[in-house]
């Protein structure tokens, strides 16, 4: 039987792995904020939502277990190894997501890459709860 890796050690793993690293899971359009979401979503065997390509960040929405991946839920405040999702803004109509490593009282802390250099690397950041359009969770981390 496969071991099921708790949240924390789930962020933690992908942090060591991808922090400071540029990651093009889609290899399209360079290294943006929704290839984090992607390649943490197939290094722990979600299912995916939208499909590649379409809506940005913002579309990103819970998926129910399909085809032997892990299905998800939705939350209003984010938990260390959520995936989290921020509305589009003036200057970003994509909106954006993150993973989050950390949380600390009204804010937390993700790792996440910015959409708008597409040669960057993966980074921290410290967010406001605020900020939040929505958070996914495993539905085994509930």
């Amino acid at each position: 039987m496969k071991e099921v890796m708790r949240a924390d050690e789930r962020a933690a793993r992908f942090l060591r792995a991808y922090l400071n690293k540029g990651v093009d899971y889609d290899k399209a359009f360079g290294n943006q904020c929704v290839d984090i979401y992607r390649q943490y979503a197939y290094d722990n065997g979600w299912a995916q939502y939208p499909p590649m390509g379409s809506g940005g960040a913002k579309s990103i929405r819970a998926m129910p277990a399909l085809d032997g991946k892990v299905g998800q839920t939705e939350t209003d405040l984010p938990a260390v190894g959520d995936v989290i999702i921020y509305d589009a803004t003036q200057s970003n109509p994509y909106g954006h997501v993150a993973v989050c490593v950390a949380t600390l009282p009204g804010c937390h802390i993700v790792i996440e890459q910015n959409g708008f250099d597409p040669q960057g690397l993966a980074y921290l950041a410290k967010r406001e709860n605020e900020s939040i359009l929505r958070c996914i969770r495993r539905n085994d981390d509930e």
